[in-house]
Parts: structure tokens; C-alpha cells; sequence
């Protein structure tokens, strides 16, 4: 008797949309319901009227899946008029449940065209809006005419459920108690035509899917999404991924395997067969034929089942696809050359890195680290620098200062663009936190750094009288009226003295000092923090020369010469300790002339001045001096 009267109420409530004279009451709670009104349905919601306009856009005409979605439809209002929410919500998901499958068979009114799908998705959030869910997250229906799209109500089961499309691309796993909604909405459809609708410059693999499971809030435990992508499957550090905002992406730590993924599905999807007694005048055959199907929509299907593919757990639904989470560092250019400086002195090319994706696009943001290896140089005025990545994916230093001998320069790179975002993943799970720069070691930068200060060097130079400008070395003497000019200093044959140095090739001798006078030369080089090694001062005179370091002259320390003789022309040095000069005669030779410059005399991490006082006694002249690290 309580099914007959109900059914009968349908019937005639799907015929008014108005509850005025049916009831579900107990025999120990008896209800007398008010008049539906517009006023059940909540501010901002489509009206009664509006939804009921949507019904018969959607369904066809005199069908009984009309009158079935409009009894429905009733019920839900008179579950509201009569404060059974719950009871509400739960019939809306059987609505939707009926009208998805109508959908995807093709029953609605025009099929899967867009029409058809915007007025499905209004009718869906009317739906949500009136019995108080939460329309966010809710997405346009895909075409049921393509194999990537689901349209789909689940409800809860005490099994884990699938529900992959029908080409097997993408789909979602519910395990048991995975919501606490009387069901969700899953809706999958195929992003086409795009190429890159992610929200980041890493690299991105698909075929891409809008994958929503609604409402959101609903969800208590993380869900699985699957894709079956076309390029990255294999790689090892592509990941599933998804828009979390309209700049920045979540990456997913892996979930299980999805049955179905990487099948095709062969189920079918087809509706029940409604009721057509109805239209035909048949109303106690109708009122129960749509007893049944109402009561049939408390009955859970079922989804589609099937392996593989990558797979992704999260509770946020959007845009899906496959996101590479390596980029690739390398010296820009590649190979980079292995330079050469004077020590002391940076070098043409600073050190340059470049950091792109697999496929080549280039990774902003990512800060490089380039440190001092060996050689004990500097990058940027200290022992390390780290430069972020620009748009072109290019970091680079201001300058590398060598040190003597072989220097090195290793950068190792660290993402640091906040736009990825991982998701929490189980301890020791494998699932990486950040997106990784390979090589982890980083590359290097190779540099010969020469001497500090080379033959043929810049000078501040001074010719005059001999004896001019007494306390010249001291490093803070006023050069303000000196000169500017490369060595060797010197006078080309006079007087039929020939001298091979005079004409070296690869120099060519600068002719500001002029014979019998004496040239005075200064010139100020760094070097790194923490030099701890004495220097080498290797002088080619003719003919005589006094050495000095940041004011020190380069004589005797504690009794020990500082100056000495070798080769063949150590014959021809003296040292003359009144003028505290070296004396030399004949012509200038190269190597046979050296002073040893003490740690004590050094400014190390800093500036140190080389001051040299060369006179000349007749004839031809030459200086020209080079500044070394001391050798073991």
C-alpha cells in the first residue's frame, strides 16, 4: 500500500511540480507537509520553474524518461519542503545518475552537442545549488561520442571502483569510504588540440584530460587519477600532475595501477528502458513502473574495469597530464672553452650555464651555484656566487678572477620556481619533493691561470734623472702626473749594439726611456684570500734594477739574500748594496734574474703593489719583469 501511494503522489507531482497532497509518513511520525513554494528553493538558486524548463529542453517530449526526471525532480523538492536534506541530496545524485545515462546513450534532446552539454551542466549545478552542495569544481559533460570521456555517478561501495574511459587514456579509482557525499560526479573528457595546458615551462606529456570528481569537499581520502600518456610513460621522472591555480601546477606522488588503463573498454553504458505507459493514459502501470525506477536509483553500478599507464593520488581535481621533473644544466656555450689569464686577473668568458628541459625549452628560476673548486680565484669578489636563471634560462657570473696554475669552477643548480608544488607523499615513498637539476654534481669551468703579472704588462711608468722621485714604492705615493704604457721599456740597436732580447718576437718595445736615465714602473695586482705562498719577481735588465713589494725592497730578510744568479749571465749580476741595486752587464736575458717576494711582505685577499727603479748606464736598454707564484 505505502509504494502505491507513493508512486501514485509521482505521478501526479511530476504533472504539477507542485507537493500539495502526498506524504511519506510513518504510522509512528505522521507529516503533514506545507505547499512547495518558490521560497524551498535557496537565494541564488534556479528557480522551480527554471529547472523544470531544463527538464523539458533536455528530455524529449510525451517520453517517459521526462516524466521520470520530473517526478524526480518533485521528490527532491518535497524532500526539502520537508527538511530531509539528506534525503534530498542522495535523489539529486540518482537524477543525475538516470540523466548521465540518458546522455551518454544519446537519448537527450540533440544528442551530445554542446547545446545539449551546457544545458546538462546548468541543470547539474541547479541541482547541486537547490539541495546545498557545493557547485565548484563542477565541469561541462564531454561529448559521450568520444572514447575519452566519462560521464559518470558513483556510489559508495564497500570495493574499490574504476572508472576509466572508453579508449582507455585516463580514468579515476575510488577506493571504499573515499567520500562522505551520498556519491560524486566523475567527469573526464580529453583536452584536444593542446599541447602545453599546464601551468609550467617543464616539459609536458599527454594526452591531456580535464579529470573533475565533484563535489570536492566531499572527498576524505586521496583518490587516483590515471592517464595513459603518449611519450612519457617511460621516463622514469615524468609524474602525473595538475593545475592548482591559473600559474602554478601540483605534482603527484604515484598511486596504484588503475584496471582498464592502457585498454580499450568494451562495456557498454546503455540506459534502462523507461516507462512510455504514462503518455498512453496507463497511470497505475506508469505510478509503479516509476516506483521502480526512482527505487532503482538507490542501486550502485558498478564501474568500468582494466593496468598501467602513470597514475597520481590527490584530492584536487583539474587539468591532468604528465610533468617532467628533471631539467638539464650545461655550460653556456657547450663545450666551454678552457681559458687562459694572468693570475690575479679574470678571464674574457666568466663562467655561463644554461638550464633547459629534455625538449630544450628553457627553465627560469633556478638558482646556480658556482664555487671556486681549485686555484683559489674568486667568482664575483668571493669564493662562491649563485645567480638565478633568466626567461632564456642563461645564469652567469660577472667575473672569474684565476689564481696561479689550474683553477676550476664547478655550478650545480637548484629549481627554486615556486610555480611546483608537490604533493605530500608517504615516508620514503621515492616520490621526489622538488624538481631535480642534472647533473647532481653539477659541471665545471676550466682556467690556466698565468702569472700575475706577465711580461708585457701595463704599467704606470715615470722616466727622469737618475735617483728621481726618492720613496716612489711605497704604495701610497702620488702617481698623478705618471704614464700609461706596455713593456719592455727600452732602445732598439744603438751604436751597432745589437741585442736579441730588443727585438723578441711577439713584443714590441716601447721607447719611453729614454738611455742614461731611470725608469720608474709600478703596478698593483690581487691576490685571493688566504695566499699563503711566496712570490717569484723574474727581472730582464740592462743594466742595473732595484725591486720593491708593497714598499719592501727585495734585498736581504733577516740576513738571507732575496735576489740571486743563474744560468750563463749570473757572471754578469752583482749586487750593490749602497744604491741597493742589482748591477748587470751586457745585454738583458730573460730567467737568469730572480727575487723572492716573502708571505711576510704580501697582502693577501687584497691589493699589493710591485714597485721597480731600472736605470740605465749608456748605450742600450732594457726592462721588462714578470710576477709568479714561488715554485715548491
Amino acid at each position: 500500500m505505502r509504494r502505491l501511494r507513493i508512486t501514485a503522489c509521482l505521478t501526479i507531482a511530476a504533472g504539477t511540480l507542485f507537493i500539495n497532497a502526498c506524504s511519506d509518513s510513518s504510522p509512528t511520525e505522521p507529516v503533514a507537509p506545507p505547499a512547495v513554494q518558490e521560497s524551498i528553493v535557496p537565494s541564488g538558486c534556479p528557480s522551480i520553474a527554471t529547472t523544470a524548463n531544463l527538464i523539458t529542453t533536455l528530455y524529449p517530449a510525451r517520453s517517459g524518461e521526462r516524466l521520470v526526471a520530473a517526478a524526480t525532480y518533485a521528490v527532491v523538492l518535497l524532500y526539502i519542503n520537508t527538511r530531509h536534506q539528506a534525503d534530498a541530496q542522495t535523489l539529486v545524485f540518482r537524477l543525475l545518475d538516470f540523466t548521465f545515462k540518458q546522455f551518454n546513450a544519446g537519448k537527450l534532446v540533440g544528442g551530445g552537442s554542446l547545446a545539449t552539454r551546457t544545458a546538462l551542466l546548468a541543470f547539474e549545478t541547479g541541482l547541486y545549488c537547490t539541495v546545498g552542495l557545493p557547485t565548484t569544481g563542477l565541469t561541462l559533460p564531454g561529448d559521450p561520442g568520444s572514447g575519452g570521456t566519462v560521464n559518470k555517478v558513483v556510489f559508495p561501495t564497500n570495493t574499490t571502483q574504476n572508472v576509466v574511459t572508453g579508449d582507455g587514456n585516463a580514468g579515476v579509482q575510488l577506493p571504499p569510504n573515499s567520500f562522505n557525499t551520498p556519491a560524486v560526479v566523475v567527469t573526464i573528457s580529453v583536452i584536444p588540440g593542446v599541447t602545453h595546458p599546464l601551468n609550467t615551462t617543464l616539459d609536458q606529456y599527454g594526452p591531456f584530460y580535464d579529470v573533475k570528481v565533484s563535489p570536492e569537499s566531499g572527498i576524505t581520502a586521496n583518490l587516483t587519477v590515471g592517464l595513459c600518456l603518449a611519450n612519457g610513460a617511460e621516463i622514469p621522472t615524468v609524474f602525473l600532475a595538475h593545475n592548482i591555480s591559473a600559474t602554478s601546477i601540483q605534482v603527484l606522488p604515484p598511486g596504484g595501477s588503475v584496471p582498464g588503463l592502457c585498454t580499450t573498454q568494451t562495456a557498454s553504458m546503455s540506459a534502462r528502458d523507461m516507462l512510455h505507459l504514462a503518455m498512453r493514459g496507463e497511470l497505475r502501470r506508469a505510478g509503479s513502473e516509476l516506483g521502480t525506477a526512482v527505487a532503482n536509483f538507490v542501486l550502485p553500478e558498478n564501474a568500468y574495469a582494466g593496468s598501467g599507464g602513470k597514475t597520481g593520488t590527490t584530492k584536487s581535481f583539474s587539468p591532468f597530464g604528465g610533468v617532467d621533473t628533471k631539467v638539464y644544466l650545461s655550460t653556456n656555450p657547450n663545450p666551454f672553452p678552457t681559458q687562459n689569464a694572468p693570475s690575479g686577473s679574470a678571464v674574457a668568458t666568466p663562467p655561463s650555464a644554461l638550464v633547459s628541459t629534455q625538449l630544450g625549452v628553457p627553465v627560469s628560476q633556478v638558482n646556480v651555484k658556482f664555487a671556486v673548486t681549485f686555484g683559489g680565484g674568486t667568482v664575483d669578489g668571493g669564493s662562491s656566487s649563485t645567480v638565478a636563471t633568466n626567461a632564456s634560462g642563461i645564469a652567469s657570473v660577472g667575473n672569474w678572477v684565476v689564481g696561479p696554475g689550474a683553477d676550476s669552477v664547478q655550478a650545480v643548480g637548484t629549481f627554486a620556481d615556486p610555480t611546483v608544488t608537490f604533493a605530500p607523499a608517504p615516508p620514503n615513498s621515492g616520490f621526489p619533493q622538488n624538481v631535480t637539476v642534472s647533473p647532481l654534481v653539477g659541471v665545471s669551468y676550466i682556467a690556466q691561470g698565468g702569472d700575475f703579472v706577465p711580461y708585457g704588462s701595463s704599467y704606470l711608468f715615470l722616466d727622469g734623472p737618475q735617483g728621481h722621485d726618492a720613496g716612489f714604492e711605497a704604495p701610497g705615493f702620488s702617481t698623478a702626473q705618471w704614464n700609461t704604457g706596455a713593456g719592455p721599456f727600452g732602445s732598439g740597436d744603438l751604436a751597432g749594439t745589437v741585442c736579441a732580447i730588443n727585438s723578441e718576437p711577439g713584443f714590441t718595445l716601447n721607447p719611453a726611456w729614454v738611455v742614461g736615465t731611470d725608469m720608474l714602473l709600478r703596478k698593483t695586482f690581487s691576490l685571493p684570500a688566504g695566499w699563503s705562498t711566496p712570490l717569484t719577481v723574474t727581472a730582464a735588465i740592462d743594466n742595473d734594477i732595484a725591486v720593491y713589494m708593497n714598499g719592501n725592497p727585495l734585498t736581504t730578510i733577516n740576513g738571507v739574500a732575496l735576489y740571486s744568479f743563474s744560468g750563463q749571465d749570473a757572471g754578469n749580476y752583482s749586487f750593490n748594496p749602497t744604491s741597493g741595486l742589482v748591477t748587470h752587464e751586457n745585454c738583458a736575458t730573460k730567467g737568469s734574474l730572480t727575487f723572492t717576494v716573502p708571505v711576510s711582505f704580501l697582502n693577501a685577499g687584497g691589493q699589493n703593489t710591485l714597485a721597480v727603479r731600472a736605470r740605465d748606464r749608456g748605450s742600450v736598454n732594457y726592462v721588462d719583469v714578470k710576477v709568479s707564484p714561488a715554485t715548491p
